[in-house]
């Protein structure tokens, strides 16, 4: 097995800290988003919102459907993998999806 090389770390290298200039370890704020997220994040809902206006029956289905299970796997991963809880009813109710 071969051993990383210290020198070769991104910390290590010069342009990762100046000698003399102090390191800003303070944690970014969640709300600290740069300028390109949101423009895209803006661009990204106003397509989604445009799109019921140019497509047809199904792609407006399959969109709505998408969105729908979007929606159950952010409400499982906050249950299960957020908070670890897990109850018989949801084991049951994934189950018989499965089945």
């Amino acid at each position: 097995m071969m051993k990383p090389d210290p020198a070769a770390s991104p910390l290590s290298s010069p342009s990762a800290h100046a000698p003399g200039k102090p390191v800003n370890l303070a944690p970014r704020s969640p709300l600290d988003i740069g300028l390109s997220k949101l423009v895209t994040a803006g661009l990204a809902f106003l397509a989604l919102a445009a799109y019921p206006f140019v497509a047809g029956d199904y792609g407006l289905d399959l969109i709505t459907k998408i969105m729908i299970f979007a929606i159950l796997a952010l409400s499982l991963e906050l249950l299960v993998g957020s908070t670890g809880l897990v109850c018989f009813g949801q084991a049951a109710f994934f189950g018989i999806g499965a089945y």
